[in-house]
């Protein structure tokens, strides 16, 4: 209806298309106008308008348009370097680069667990096999104290960027590790899915203090509600 109205274009044509042929259609009307479709698994915190070295921004919340919510203007200082503008051009950039041209359809789960925890995530992997959902295995090791801020955001940026969804496995020396907790937060702050797999010796309210929500913390000695978030994940996958 919008195309049709403000294009004088014939939509009637488009009914009954795909999803991804109505994108490669407005991607083609969009190009006229030098204006690019890109599809994100991740989002900024809020909307940016780039005018050479003048920054229109402002942020998104739930449940109110970002045009209601407070804008600000940031005017570059060419002069200083890492300063406010020179930090949300770096957001941008790391989302433009996280873009794709169609609709992210390859769902991925990254595993994350400690080398305590290397045989419940090689349990984890069988039951990702036998369910055939993607995954990847990742040990976490204790973070440098020596790197800096800006690059240990960057490296779990990249770190996280690739799946969908998280899982860490983790005990009670895990979650009283600042660094470990870091990963948690950083996760979260993507806005990806995280569910953690507890040991034996965890409670699911020892992870109050964690971005976690109560129905995605399960402890690894209860089967059957092991078994259902596997399933759960696995319908995500076949949606």
């Amino acid at each position: 209806m919008a195309m049709n109205e403000s294009l004088s274009i014939n939509t009637n044509n488009l009914n009954g298309n795909s999803i991804n042929d109505l994108i490669k259609t407005i991607q083609l009307l969009g190009s006229q106008f030098n204006i690019m479709i890109k599809f994100y698994d991740t989002h900024p915190g809020g909307p940016m308008i780039f005018l050479r070295h003048i920054l229109l921004t402002g942020r998104y919340d739930f449940g109110i348009s970002s045009i209601a919510m407070p804008w600000y203007m940031v005017v570059n200082d060419i002069y200083r370097q890492g300063d406010i503008f020179d930090i949300l051009w770096n957001v941008y950039d790391n989302l433009w680069n996280l873009s794709s041209d169609t609709i992210i359809k390859n769902y991925n789960i990254g595993v994350f667990y400690t080398e305590r925890q290397k045989s419940i995530a090689e349990m984890i992997s069988e039951m990702f096999i036998s369910y055939q959902i993607p995954y990847k295995l990742k040990i976490i090791y204790e973070p440098s104290q020596n790197i800096q801020t800006n690059l240990l955001f960057d490296r779990l940026l990249f770190e996280f960027s690739e799946h969908y969804e998280i899982i860490f496995i983790c005990d009670n020396e895990d979650i009283s590790n600042p660094g470990f907790c870091a990963k948690i937060g950083a996760a979260s702050a993507l806005g990806k899915p995280i569910y953690a797999l507890l040991a034996q010796n965890l409670h699911e309210e020892d992870l109050n203090h964690l971005p976690i929500s109560q129905q995605n913390r399960v402890r690894i000695d209860k089967k059957l509600k092991l078994e259902a978030l596997i399933t759960e994940i696995y319908k995500k996958f076949n949606q």
